[in-house]
Parts: C-alpha cells; structure tokens; sequence
C-alpha cells in the first residue's frame, strides 16, 4: 500500500503552466483594474507652477481621496475644474485637496492665478482702455477693465458723450476695426486706444415733423444723405417716434437710427432700400412691419443703451462668454469647436476632450435647442478659421438645430440673453436668410429689467456656475429622473424633404477651410412614442444618407451607441447625469479618434 505524500510543492512539470496562468492574470489585472467595490481612478492634470503628490489614486464609488499640491511662490488656486463636492486647505508646503462623495472616473484640472506682487496681479487682472471722444473740449478718459470674468471687456456706452448734430455709432481701434459701444475687444496688456466714431444728422430741413406730448415725431423724409443719419432733435425736441411712411422708399443704404428714439410705426420704413440699420437698444415698440418690404437689408448694427439683464435672467446669457473663448487672441491652436443644444453644453466633460486633444483649443459652443441655430451657425462660419473643426451633434427632434425653421421668435429671449454681452456678434448675420428679427428683438428689449451689469457672470439659485473654461457645464449631477414628462421624437417624415439649408450651412463652412464632422445626440429611449419607436436603425440610415450627399460634412457615429434611459437623465431629456456625460462623452471622443485617422490627421492625436 503506497503512502500519499503531503503537498509541498507543485510537480516541475506543473511549473511553466503556473507561470502562464499567473502573467495572464498580472496582464489582466493591469489592463483591466478590477471594478468590484467600484474602484475608480482619480487624478489632476500637472500644468506649469503646479505640481501633485499622490497623483493617480483609485477609490471606492463614494469614498473620498486626498491629495497635496504645491504651487511655485506667489502661485494661488483660483479654479477646480470640472466642480466637484471638495475640501481645500492651505498648508505648510502648499495645499491639501480632498474630494469626497467621488461617483466617477474623475480628472481634475487646476486653473492658478499669480498673486505673489500687487503690480504683477494687476498687469495680469486688469487692463486700460483710453477713450478719445473725438469732439472740441473733451479730453481722453482711461477706464479700467478687470479682465478676471471677461478677458474680453465691454466697452464704454459714450452715454455721458453728447455731441450736438452728431450720433456716436462706435469706436475705432488701432487696426481700423469700430467697434459699438457696449460690445466687446480684446485688450493687449499694455492697454488700449479707441476713438469715438461720430455721424452727422441728416440736416433739419429735408424732415417734415410735428411735437407730440413727449418729444418729436417725424412724419415725412425728402433728403438724399448717404448714410442717412436720423437726429436725435427736431426744433429743440428729442425725436421719440417714426411715423408710418416717413421713410417709404428711401434710398441710402445705410440708415442710422439716434438714441432715445421710442417708436418706429409699422410700415415707417416700407420699401426702404437700405443695407444696414443701425438702432439703439433703448428702442422699445417697433416690429418687422417697421421694415417691410426692405429686401436689400443685411446687415443691423445694434449699439447699447441701457444694462444688460441677461446675468440675471437666463443661463443662457453665457452666450457671449463663449464666444469669447473662440475669439482668444492668446491661443494660436486650431480650434475644436462643439456644437449643438444644451446636449452638447451639459454633456460634454470638456477636461476629458481637453486633455485628448492637446493641440487644439476645446470649445463647447452648446446652447439650447430651442433658440435660432441658424443664427449661432451663422457666428460660428464668420469667426472660425481655416484648419478648425466643427463638431455638431444636432438634437434630432429639434427644427432649429436642424435649420428646418431659421425665422427668429419669442424663445430667442434666450439668445438675445447673451447677444446683448456683445451686439457685434448678431452684425455678421444675413438678415436676408431669416425673418422675424424685430419682432424677437422688441420682444426682448421690452420684456428686460433693470439692475444688471457688464461684469457679473451667470449663476444658478444655488451659486453654481454654468460654463467652465471650455464652456461646458461642469455642475455635478447625481440625481437622477424617475419618471417621464416629455418625450423624444423620432419622426422621420420631417427629413422627407432632406434638409436643404443645413446642407447649405455645411457647405459655407467647407469653403472657409473647415471641417465638418457631424454626431449625435442623446436619445431617451424610454421617451420615444410608442410609433416612433423601431425607427432608431431607419433613422441613422436616413441621416447617414442626407450627409452623405451634402458638401463637406461627415456623419460620424451611429444611433444606437447614443440610446440612453431615464434613470440617466438630471432633468430633461437632454441633460444626463454627470456619470452618463462622460460615457457620451467617451463615445464622442472615440467617433472622433476614428475619422481623424481617416483624415490623416493623426498629428492631433494622442
């Protein structure tokens, strides 16, 4: 009888086989960290003057990790992007940062500010702009600028400006640009000069006017001035109202409005031949009978009279702030501009794409899908460059997104929140290509509150902010919807007719030298009608063969990798929960990854 013999070590025929399974395993366990207990990686993006101790830390779903942070000498945190629940504390060596309540994969990315010497915060903070008022016995006046909130400043308004038989439409820069006043400039460090910009009123003579209890209204026009400069004063009364018919017809082709100016009668300027207008937006009753029948008018110039409201009324109001972040004149990368609805402003965690694609300037251009997208576009082609990309994931059930409808409305309250930040912004828009400009913008001018300022930014009811330094939200969002209030179309007979004037758009912005990659977004598959719902496979087809046949955009991606559920959602149908925005966002990012490989751009690769 053989005698077992107890276990000590493995036969050595056992041992190449044991060496196998255990680097199979070590390979495994590298490439893919196991996820029990929810084990997500956290780390901060290390930037000039910052460096990080502990970097790169798993934690448990809901736990909480610390990390410290020194910065070089007169080095200071100013932001913590994107927001996250977290304690910060100044120590010895520098700083001890602790996030808690950590739900997903998190990268940090820390804005500094130099506050180590008064002189040198102030030449970074603040900027001068020297205004000359161009008139007899009125000397230049410096105003400073912080340029904290806004690295583009507002300018001057001139309204303490008067000039008799003179309107002030703008101020000059150095390069021969005008800019109007209120809108916004980039400032160099060492400061800037403008001059005012003034226009002669048309003379007395060639108006025919009455006095009514208030001012003046001009009943009649028989000039033939070039630009037609309306006075501000008839007979030593401010002009409050345009009559119906009084410029009937007229024929200069620029026609400049004085402030104070009240009331444009409908059919005031019927006919007019005009090609830009200039108003003021201290203007209250008007509409587009105002302007009937003026085919040749592509232009309007809107200059600011009275506060802005928008801080104060509507999120967004950031329009103009993201505008800004395009226009920065201190980043020469080509631009990788995301576009679309509040999808793309909520769902995009713009660290992640930041940090994919370093040698492009990320900016979130997502607004609302309600608002006019053939306005936004219209921005958009006239101030991108050759070499940029545009990345546009249209909500599908939105005409506006899809410039199925371009006429402007009462909702464009909305885009009007953040176009009065700078007025300039709206003269590159045809105003041939839509209608309903006057009603949308009386509708907003008179619908305003007094109280708001040039330098304050937009904050929700709990302080929060709604654009981080790409533009994109970065509130946290954790809770989630339980139930359904609205619904998702899938409605594939509005795209019967394809979708001639997106193609149109697409194809400007190919013949400016850019590209244009096309995306989707989120779907509530729960939301979608019960009739709608096996289209999400013809849907895709059917997209994916109108692009296909347009000029120069690519529809990149697929449906059915955008198809979320309710319990995803924060509070519309649009908005995911923060958890969800970076899975989007991954999916995004990956569809872009593909088509610039077959683009052969893999210089912006990682």
């Amino acid at each position: 009888m053989r005698t077992q013999r107890p276990f000590l070590f493995p036969s050595l025929t056992l041992f190449p086989f044991l060496m196998y399974f255990f680097l199979i395993c070590f390979i495994l366990s590298v490439c893919f960290p196991a996820s029990a207990g929810g084990s997500l990686l956290v780390c901060i993006t290390e930037t000039e003057h910052l460096q990080v101790h502990q970097n790169g830390q798993r934690v448990d779903i809901g736990g909480s990790v610390s990390f410290d942070l020194e910065t070089d000498p007169g080095w200071i945190i100013r932001k913590i992007l994107p927001e996250h629940p977290h304690l910060l504390k100044a120590t010895s060596d520098g700083y001890r940062l602790e996030l808690r309540d950590v739900r997903y994969p998190l990268r940090l990315e820390i804005t500094l500010l130099y506050a180590g010497v008064e002189a040198a915060q102030a030449q970074r903070l603040e900027r001068t702009i020297t205004y000359d008022p161009g008139m007899e016995g009125a000397a230049p006046y410096t105003l400073t600028c912080s340029i904290l909130e806004h690295p583009r400043p507002n300018t001057d308004r001139g309204l303490h400006l008067i000039r008799p038989g003179f309107t002030l439409t703008g101020w000059r820069t150095p390069s021969g640009e005008t800019v109007s006043p209120g809108s916004r400039v980039d400032v160099p460090l060492e400061g800037l000069s403008l001059k005012a910009v003034w226009q002669p009123w048309a003379p007395e003579e060639d108006f025919t006017w009455e006095a009514e209890e208030d001012g003046a209204v001009i009943l009649t026009h028989t000039g033939h001035t070039d630009p037609l400069v309306v006075p501000g004063m008839l007979g030593g009364l401010p002009v409050r109202r345009i009559a119906a018919g009084a410029f009937r017809d007229a024929e200069a082709e620029a026609v400049i409005l004085p402030r104070g100016l009240e009331v444009i009668d409908d059919l005031a300027f019927a006919g007019a031949r005009m090609r830009e207008l200039t108003l003021s937006d201290d203007l209250r009753s008007f509409s587009d009978r105002s302007f009937a029948d003026c085919k040749n008018l592509t232009t309007l110039h809107i200059l600011a009279a009275t506060d802005p409201y928008g801080y104060a009324y509507r999120r967004e109001s950031c329009y103009a702030d993201k505008i800004d972040l395009l226009l920065d004149p201190s980043d020469s990368r080509p631009r990788l501009v995301f576009y679309g609805g509040c999808n793309v402003w909520y769902n995009l965690i713009g660290s992640e794409a930041r940090h994919r694609y370093p040698d492009f300037r990320i900016v979130n251009l997502g607004l609302n899908g309600t608002v006019n997208g053939y306005v936004q576009m219209s921005v958009l082609k006239s101030l991108m460059k050759p070499g940029d990309i545009l990345f546009h994931a249209p909500e599908i059930s939105s005409t506006r997104q899809l410039l199925l409808t371009r006429d402007m409305y009462e909702g464009d309250d909305k885009l009007w929140s953040g176009l009065e930040y700078n007025y300039d912004l709206f003269s590159l828009v045809d105003l041939r290509s839509i209608s309903g400009v006057f009603d949308s913008l009386a509708g907003y001018l008179s619908r305003k509150q007094p109280g708001g300022t040039y330098d304050s930014v937009y904050l929700d009811a709990g302080g929060n902010r709604f654009m981080d330094d790409t533009g994109s939200v970065p509130l946290l969002r954790t809770q989630g919807r339980t139930r359904l209030e609205d619904h998702v179309d899938l409605d594939l007979t509005q795209l019967e007719n394809g979708l001639p004037d997106l193609a149109r758009m697409y194809e400007g912005f190919r013949e400016h030298g850019i590209r244009v990659y096309v995306s989707w977004a989120c779907v509530n598959i729960d939301a979608i009608p019960s009739e709608h719902r096996d289209n999400v496979a013809a849907m895709d087809e059917t997209m994916h063969g109108l692009i296909s046949r347009m000029s120069g955009p690519v529809l990149i991606s697929h449906l059915q990798d955008y198809l979320f559920h309710t319990a995803d959602f924060f509070d519309t149908q649009y908005h995911l929960l923060t958890q969800a925005a970076y899975r989007n966002t991954e999916s995004w990012l990956r569809d872009l990854d593909k088509q610039l490989l077959r683009d052969g751009l893999t210089g912006f690769l990682p």
